[in-house]
């Protein structure tokens, strides 16, 4: 078990056998340790599931957004702004499918808001 630049103590994890398993360990203590009122099942499935899910960035970025609204939820704040990629992406989505509708029909759109790309793609 490597511990350089850690500061943490192998001698502290008995039974700890191999690096995976002593950052899994070591990351829970640091996770129990910062939010105190999680319960200790959370913090094992949530770092679980950040080794289970490292190759799968959506899968992980949900895993993450989960524990932080957990987090959130037990502290009473506002949850809103988790969630602002997803909803920045569904108002661009709609905006261009606005565009392409009023494209379609003629006379929507003021000609000299209509740029050549535009016109192009009628």
């Amino acid at each position: 078990v490597s511990t350089q630049s850690t500061g943490a103590n192998p001698a502290d994890y008995p039974g700890v056998t191999d690096n995976e398993a002593f950052v899994k360990c070591y990351t829970q203590d640091l996770l129990k340790k910062a939010f105190p009122n999680l319960q200790d099942m959370q913090v094992t499935v949530f770092v679980d599931g950040m080794f289970a899910l490292n190759q799968d960035t959506a899968a992980f970025r949900e895993h993450l957004r989960d524990f932080i609204v957990q987090i959130k939820e037990c502290a009473g704040e506002d949850l809103s702004d988790l969630y602002l990629q997803e909803r920045q992406a569904q108002l661009k989505e709609a905006a261009q499918t606005k565009l392409k509708y009023q494209m379609t029909v003629p006379g929507i759109l003021n000609p000299h808001e209509v740029t050549e790309d535009m016109s192009e793609n009628i």
